[in-house]
């Protein structure tokens, strides 16, 4: 959703425009909180668009619109996870993708980037190992993206991931993109995947 966010500009010494009381009282303001929402500023200064749009043409503030981010998943409750124990197998699993993670700097790794496939029946544990694949990459400041082979899925996924990844030590950014979503919710969350250093 787009929202217009007042932004103080650095004037040039010696070159700053003379105001009237009223707008320096406004400028005050601006310049304590350096950037803010228009609508935020509206109430603190008392104050109207007009002015604010006089304080622009002046070169003081830049004003633009700005994308408040927006989570389909916003209005659902979900409960915290926590990691749950490995068998054997997944253990053995999970040692070596944390391996080939460890491996090197991120130069190495591009250059011997290793696949891995598990293999497992439905409800056989695969789910958990990628979850905890994904944390050891978050707790090395990396970033992840889970591809879910059909839509139907995705509800039930990202109620998984939500629930261990946004809250606790392992918190982060996750952002969700399908063809079902609008065009809004696309564009929000793309912004927010692009901008995250980490993130799923």
């Amino acid at each position: 959703m787009a929202r217009a966010l007042i932004r103080a500009r650095n004037s040039p010494r010696g070159s700053a425009p003379k105001l009237t009381k009223r707008q320096a009282e406004i400028w005050t303001v601006i310049e304590e909180w350096r950037e803010l929402p228009l609508q935020e500023l509206l109430k603190i200064a008392e104050t109207t668009p007009a002015t604010i749009r006089k304080l622009e043409d002046l070169g003081l503030i830049s004003v633009r619109p700005e994308i408040s981010a927006r989570d389909p998943y916003a209005s659902e409750h979900i409960l915290p996870t926590q990691p749950l124990p490995l068998n054997a197998d997944q253990a053995k699993a999970l040692a070596e993708i944390e391996r080939t993670m460890d491996a090197g700097s991120a130069e190495t790794a591009a250059k011997s980037v290793r696949t891995y496939l598990l293999h497992g029946v439905t409800g056989s544990g695969k789910t958990e190992v990628y979850l905890q694949a994904l944390a050891h990459a978050l707790e090395r400041g990396q970033g992840a993206i889970v591809l879910v082979p059909e839509i139907s899925l995705t509800p039930q996924t990202v109620e998984r991931f939500k629930a261990r990844f946004t809250s606790g030590s392992a918190k982060t950014l996750v952002a969700v993109l399908h063809s079902h979503l609008s065009s809004g919710n696309v564009m929000t969350n793309g912004t927010r995947s692009a901008r995250a250093a980490r993130g799923l």
